[in-house]
């Protein structure tokens, strides 16, 4: 067992800012809508302009930490769940799972969209999985004031001969972000939730000779 890092701890309260800003139904919102607009003559009219240049600035932060989170070799094992040998699959009917108290009412906008099973039990591999592919190429240095760009003008990611995959990129920004929600979830402990996530994760933690909440390689 290891101390986690004051740098890997600020990349998980980075999580928590940007679920504290955007929630995770109007977050995939914006991302559709803008790859929608920008790989069209149309223009983005989700809302001010301004909004959506705020939520890829934020965005941008959201990936930073998650390229930190999957860098390191410290994980915290309360974002795992280890799913019962005669379930194996996600018991949505847990909404500690995968949604905060305060989202409960409508739960069901939470329930991970873009997620394998396996990706839903360990988040840490949906994110791995999105880091690589949304870093792999130079091009993508630029990547969220590109869409910016596009999404509010009339020109298109074709006009530009950017011959991005848009569906795939929309599946992978989703990914990400679902993960890091799912994280968010898990190992953000705050007083309302304290109760509630360390009786959802204490069969995890055990399994792991850990206390809910410590990090373990």
């Amino acid at each position: 067992m290891i101390t986690e890092h004051k740098h890997i701890t600020g990349a998980y309260t980075a999580l928590r800012h940007f679920f504290e800003v955007f929630d995770l139904p109007s977050a995939r919102n914006y991302i559709q809508t803008s790859l929608l607009a920008a790989n069209s003559s149309k223009l983005w009219k989700g809302a001010c302009p301004a909004d959506l240049v705020y939520f890829y600035e934020a965005y941008k932060k959201l990936l930073h930490a998650a390229v930190i989170i999957t860098g390191s070799d410290c994980i915290r094992q309360t974002g795992i769940i280890t799913p019962a040998e005669d379930r194996p699959v996600p018991d949505f009917t847990n909404l500690n799972l995968y949604c905060k108290l305060y989202d409960e009412t409508e739960y069901w906008l939470y329930i991970p969209r873009h997620l394998t099973v396996k990706e839903f039990f360990n988040p840490y591999k949906a994110l791995k999985k999105a880091v690589r592919s949304l870093t792999k190429e130079d091009a993508y240095d630029n990547l969220f004031d590109t869409i910016v760009q596009y999404a509010l003008s009339y020109n298109s990611f074709t006009d530009a001969s950017l011959e991005w995959d848009t569906l795939q990129l929309n599946i992978m920004l989703q990914k990400l972000m679902e993960a890091a929600y799912l994280l968010h979830v898990r190992t953000c402990i705050t007083k309302e939730s304290l109760h509630a996530f360390d009786t959802t994760h204490k069969e995890t933690a055990d399994a792991h000779n850990t206390e809910p909440g410590e990090s373990k390689i």
